[in-house]
Order: structure tokens, then sequence, then C-alpha cells
């Protein structure tokens, strides 16, 4: 009994979604141990379904407080903008 609506939405490794994103794969299992990045565990390997990465990748792009990961520093912290007693 198949539903001939759905569409096969193959699910992409890590290898993939290294070259989909261009990071690094400790980038990539760093977003995954955070729960930033939307990922599920079959077996002992990961998998992603591209879906799933454009919508995390417009997420990122607009901005949500969810995780803004150019918005931030490595620590987390927010930038501090330039005040005119820093310049020299």
């Amino acid at each position: 009994m198949s539903n001939s609506n759905q569409t096969f939405e193959p699910y992409l490794t890590i290898d993939e979604v290294l070259v989909y994103l261009r990071v690094t794969s400790r980038t990539i299992y760093r977003l995954i141990r955070s729960g930033d990045l939307p990922a599920m565990r079959i077996g002992r390997q990961w998998r992603f379904r591209q879906r799933d990465l454009d919508t995390w990748l417009d997420r990122q792009r607009n901005g949500s407080p969810q995780s803004d990961l150019f918005a931030f520093d490595g620590r987390g912290v927010p930038p501090r903008p330039l005040a005119a007693e820093d310049r020299q």
C-alpha cells in the first residue's frame, strides 16, 4: 500500500552534508551535539533530510534567536559595538 502522492526523499550522509554546507566534520558533530542541526541517528550513522537542513539554514539567515551562529562569537557572547574610546 503506497500513497501515490508521496515522493521519496533520500537522507543525506555526513559526507554529503559536509559538501552541502561547506563545513568541517567537527562543525557538523558540534551542531548535532548542541541540538542545533536537525539530524537522526540510524544505528551508528547520522542521517539528514535536505528539507530540514534548508529550513535550518533559512532560520540562521533570518536571525533566529534559537541559534544564530553568525551573530555570536565562539563563547556565545554577542559582539560589542565598537565605541569611540576603543578607536586609537
